[in-house]
């Protein structure tokens, strides 16, 4: 089984791929919900950040990534909190209060790519474009870009045609060569009636 790597690694092997076929390989190799958020959220038009664009004064962590206490990938779940409709209560002090918390738990690797996202310069930094990220995760962005909307329905379309066509097969009986194994009951078998 692979390691993990953190998101700041992953980041950096995708800027060091040679070309977007490479980069795009990468992305879906190291493929997680916390990856999939920290794209989104670079990328997405629907999401606004409610943080000042200045660098943020923090302490900086003197740990590795490897041996930090916190993670990227376990704290972007908490990303919610700083952006426009994520948490109506939460004033604009003790959101920037939670930012520096945050940037201050992490790795220094992986602040700065919080720092970036912030700004949404994910792309610029680690050499990606939205097209890029699309390409790879285009289900991310449904509702924000007609021709993706469009391709994932033709997609959607292609699936449900060639399920029809197997199921069609199947009771024709074309699928013949293939048996489906049988299932076997589990647990105790049942008790003879006399």
């Amino acid at each position: 089984m692979m390691m993990k790597l953190h998101i700041s690694e992953i980041l950096n092997l995708v800027n060091k791929a040679k070309d977007n076929q490479e980069k795009i390989k990468v992305l879906k190799q190291h493929d997680s919900p916390s990856l999939r958020q920290v794209l989104f959220a670079n990328f997405s038009s629907r999401v606004k950040f409610l943080l000042p664009k200045e660098p943020t004064p923090y302490k900086k962590s003197k740990f590795p990534v490897a041996l930090g206490d916190a993670s990227l990938l376990r704290e972007a779940r908490r990303l919610y909190l700083f952006v426009e409709g994520g948490h109506r209560n939460l004033s604009q002090l003790k959101r920037e209060l939670l930012w520096v918390q945050l940037l201050e738990a992490l790795p220094v690797e992986e602040a700065e790519v919080l720092e970036s996202l912030k700004n949404k310069e994910l792309g610029k930094k680690y050499g990606m474009s939205k097209s890029l990220v699309v390409r790879c995760y285009p289900e991310l962005f449904v509702g924000e870009d007609p021709v993706v909307d469009e391709a994932l329905s033709e997609k959607a379309e292609k699936k449900s045609l060639e399920k029809v066509l197997d199921d069609a097969s199947k009771e024709l009986g074309l699928n013949s060569s293939v048996e489906e194994p049988v299932k076997k009951k589990r647990g105790r078998p049942p008790k003879k009636k006399d």
